[in-house]
């Protein structure tokens, strides 16, 4: 399985960042062992948000709901939003 994390710019532009690759099914275990991958090579994911008044991290997730993902989030970045790209599920409706 291959696991990628990108970033899209103010500019819409879109740039992977990493990619980690397993011999297993996706599942929860997998993204964990990803996203804790993630958080040790990027730690600016979890900055404090610029205004103090705000409680979440600055940097928020976009997915598409796959298998073990929203767990896995919930639980290596607890205080980022997490949020699911429109496109994807309105895909997973029409099949």
């Amino acid at each position: 399985i291959l696991y990628v994390a990108s970033v899209k710019t103010a500019r819409n532009e879109i740039y992977p960042v990493a990619f980690g690759i397993t011999r297993e099914n996706e599942n929860e275990d997998g993204w964990k062992w990803f996203l804790n991958s993630l958080y040790s090579a990027i730690e600016v994911l979890v900055m404090t948000h610029p205004r103090d008044r705000v409680d979440y991290k600055y940097f928020s997730f976009v997915s598409d709901r796959q298998k073990g993902l929203i767990g896995a989030l919930s639980q290596v970045f607890p205080y980022n939003h997490n949020w699911f790209c429109a496109v994807h599920i309105a895909r997973n409706l029409e099949k």
